[in-house]
């Protein structure tokens, strides 16, 4: 397919997700692992998710500065910041907040138009489709979707799961058209439809700022998380007879 942006037949393979934080996610290691709530079996994930029919590489490079700026953001997160509200928040720097919105709508609109790996996931965008795609490549500044970023720590019988991500989706606690994406320990949600209740806490929203308060939530066990455990085990399961097996 030709680039959705400008028509261009030659594409490139587009991240979904930026290359460098499945590298950050791998550490020493050669790759991750990735599994899916929908079907059996466990990928060894060094490259990340891509897509060789979104972008172009004029239109795929356009958003490579958000990227750098959201993984330095993700990267100095823990370190960067200073406790708030008497320990329930961080005050994090945020000198370009266009560009955190920018990198947070730019994996939302990757994920919601690229039909790689869509499985049962209801990744539609509807109609802020193409108001992202004026944000992202048309200079639009018009359309600004209110994000709010926080500290939830996943444990896994107690233990802190660090190097852990979950793709971008949609959250339905927070209205129509809201989005989460979930990184070493950091969320991010997003609301394409301002609109849509319940609105966010204006203290936490993102938008417009250059200190961002970061909620900081209590540690909570994953499994309690919607689709945690469907997922976990269908990375045990064989993908060609279903049946359980030890990962290796």
């Amino acid at each position: 397919m030709p680039c959705l942006i400008c028509g261009n037949a030659k594409t490139v393979e587009a991240h979904i997700i930026p290359r460098a934080l499945y590298r950050i996610i791998a550490g020493e290691h050669q790759h991750g692992y990735e599994s899916s709530r929908f079907k059996a079996g466990v990928k060894y994930q060094a490259k990340g998710l891509f897509d060789s029919n979104i972008l172009c590489s004029s239109h795929e490079a356009m958003l490579g500065e958000a990227d750098s700026y959201g993984i330095e953001f993700i990267k100095s997160f823990n370190t960067a910041g200073s406790v708030a509200l008497n320990g329930r928040a961080l005050l994090l720097p945020n000198p370009k907040p266009a560009l955190l919105v920018k990198f947070v709508a730019s994996l939302i609109w990757r994920r919601g138009v690229s039909q790689v790996q869509r499985e049962y996931a209801d990744l539609d965008l509807g109609p802020a489709e193409p108001k992202l795609r004026a944000l992202l490549f048309s200079g639009e500044t018009r359309y600004n979707p209110p994000i709010i970023v926080s500290k939830r720590p996943l444990m896994s019988q107690g233990e802190l799961l660090r190097e852990l991500m979950f793709e971008p989706a949609k959250h339905g606690e927070w209205g129509h058209n809201s989005w989460y994406f979930y990184a070493l320990g950091i969320e991010f949600i997003i609301k394409l439809n301002p609109y849509s209740s319940q609105p966010f806490p204006y203290a936490y929203l993102a938008n417009d700022k250059t200190g961002v308060l970061a909620h900081i939530h209590q540690p909570l066990e994953a499994d309690k998380m919607d689709g945690f455990m469907d997922l976990t085990m269908n990375m045990f399961r064989d993908p060609k007879t279903g049946n359980y097996r030890e990962l290796i």
